[in-house]
């Protein structure tokens, strides 16, 4: 199967991490091999045994400490989890003691780890990868395998485990008085925040749970979770499923119901997404507030800034329509 855009494109953006990554470790092992990215962390197998390695990059001053946050996050978990594991879906198991590396201009550090065997299958795109009938089979083994994370992970540590503030999510509550945004939306949002408020569940969440997250054998049935950064208590546990495609949502959900007798309100999915949307909106209003004028970059980034308020209110309309016998919005 030919290479998409986005495919070559990322291999592209992961060579070129690797090769900064390895210019600032003495001790990079010529057998490292790089297999993914994400918006702070560059993953690689080490060796030949398979060991894996995720070192963090350091991003510019603002997010600094949002990415330490999560890099001592993820370690805490790990620790936690070699310790206990979780039966019945793996995870990775921390090896040593993290290296973290204040001199660094680049890195803020790096952790050693057990690897999985498995493979992620994308259920974002998935007319892109995989057959309807498989992408299904996919979906609901990820459901059944989220299910086995939150009933087990309650039974470890992790259940007394609090997230540093900076990994802590905010879509237990959803904005409600969004400047730029009109009365009838800004009193939707509270008719929705209120039906949040009446129906949260709290819990152990993964954090972000989606398909490059989740590892696969080769029969299509999840076998292993990995990057918890954001892993840890939560007081609403339908952040994980909010990541879902939307398209085989109820394949996911008949996965989870199924391995945890449990039913998954699906207007609160959707509530969920739909403060995501929100407080990132009213993240974007902050702008002018939160960024340096005098930044060369200033006039750039003010233009992109706009250009995503117009599609965060689109996708905020979006939600409020579909959710219209809670939110009572009529445009």
């Amino acid at each position: 199967m030919s290479k998409t855009n986005w495919q070559k494109k990322h291999e592209l953006e992961l060579r070129k991490a690797f090769r900064k990554a390895a210019k600032h470790f003495d001790d990079f092992s010529r057998s490292a091999k790089p297999i993914g990215m994400g918006c702070f962390g560059l993953t690689l197998t080490e060796d030949e045994d398979g060991t894996i390695t995720k070192i963090l990059y350091r991003p510019d001053p603002k997010w600094t400490a949002y990415a330490q946050d999560s890099f001592q996050n993820e370690v805490n978990v790990l620790r936690i989890l070699a310790d206990n594991p979780l039966d019945g879906v793996q995870t990775p198991a921390l090896i040593g003691e993290p290296e973290e590396t204040p001199d660094n201009k680049k890195f803020i550090g790096r952790f050693h780890m057990t690897r999985i065997q498995g493979r992620t299958s994308s259920f974002y795109y998935p007319e892109d990868f995989v057959p309807a009938d498989v992408t299904k089979k996919i979906h609901e083994s990820a459901g059944r395998a989220l299910a086995i994370f939150h009933k087990e992970a309650a039974k470890t540590p992790l259940a007394h485990y609090e997230r540093p503030e900076g990994v802590k999510s905010t879509a237990h509550t959803v904005v409600t008085q969004i400047p730029d945004l009109s009365e009838t939306i800004n009193q939707a949002l509270a008719n929705a925040n209120t039906y949040l408020q009446e129906n949260l569940k709290s819990g152990i969440i993964h954090g972000d749970y989606h398909a490059g997250n989740i590892l696969f054998d080769d029969d299509h049935n999840a076998v292993g979770i990995i990057d918890l950064a954001y892993t840890g208590k939560a007081p609403n546990i339908y952040i994980d499923f909010a990541t879902s495609n939307e398209e085989y949502r109820d394949d996911f959900i008949r996965g989870y119901e199924d391995a945890s007798g449990t039913k998954i309100d699906k207007d609160m999915i959707a509530v969920t997404r739909l403060a995501t949307s929100a407080n990132y909106m009213y993240h974007l209003t902050q702008f002018e507030e939160e960024t340096d004028k005098n930044d060369p970059r200033h006039e750039k980034r003010k233009e992109r800034n706009a250009q995503q308020r117009i599609n965060v209110q689109a996708e905020i309309e979006d939600g409020l329509k579909k959710l219209s016998h809670i939110t009572g919005y009529q445009p």
